[in-house]
């Protein structure tokens, strides 16, 4: 995935490069023939002082060169580019976002607990992280593979990232000073009590009969 977003932007920054190219030639050619057309067309007028005060402003555009301006955009593309580059081979921390993952959860009730379920495969369990502010459950962590490949001429090794947060709102009557956790075989299993309402007794009542 990361290597094809990077095959991507560099083709498209090498077609940007292509089309500027093309256009910044044939517009040189095209003020290269303006030029010849009006040096043979018309001659040469003299210049008079009130005309360089009057028009400063249109003799500060005379000077200013769209070629010039064309280069300079093209040399900070070039640098964008090399920059793009180099930091895609040594940064993969640009494609950490788009790694994030949801996992299944599931939530049951039982007759004396709430019972949350989340699948976490491949997640160390120093790597998960358990939080309870106020009535809010929070799960997070994040998952970090490695794997080694070697072959005859080439040794290779690929990471992948993937982070996760999800938030689950607790009833009013779960404990949550009392809340238990268990991560076996990729399955973290948090165990919320619940609380136990103790009905008052009714005292009995008597009724004469008449």
């Amino acid at each position: 995935m990361n290597k094809k977003l990077l095959v991507g932007i560099i083709i498209a920054l090498a077609v940007a490069l292509i089309f500027e190219t093309v256009y910044l030639f044939s517009s040189r050619q095209q003020q290269k023939k303006k030029h010849m057309i009006a040096d043979v067309s018309y001659p040469a007028f003299p210049k008079y002082s009130f005309f360089d005060d009057d028009f400063s402003v249109f003799n500060d555009m005379r000077n200013w060169d769209p070629f010039q301006e064309m280069e300079r955009m093209q040399q900070k593309m070039h640098r964008i580019f090399e920059d793009s580059f180099s930091k895609g081979l040594t940064d993969r921390t640009i494609f950490r976002e788009n790694l994030a993952f949801e996992p299944n959860i599931s939530i049951n009730q039982k007759d004396k607990a709430y019972v949350v379920k989340a699948d976490l495969p491949g997640m160390e369990k120093s790597s998960i992280s358990i939080e309870v502010r106020g009535r809010e459950l929070i799960l997070s962590g994040e998952r970090k593979q490695e794997e080694s490949r070697k072959d005859n001429r080439f040794y290779r090794q690929e990471l992948s990232y993937g982070a996760f947060s999800r938030s689950i709102m607790l009833p009013e009557d779960a404990k949550t000073d009392q809340i238990s956790s268990e991560y076996k075989n990729g399955v973290l299993t948090v165990t919320i009590p619940k609380e136990t309402v103790s009905k008052p007794e009714t005292p009995a009542i008597k009724i004469p009969v008449q």
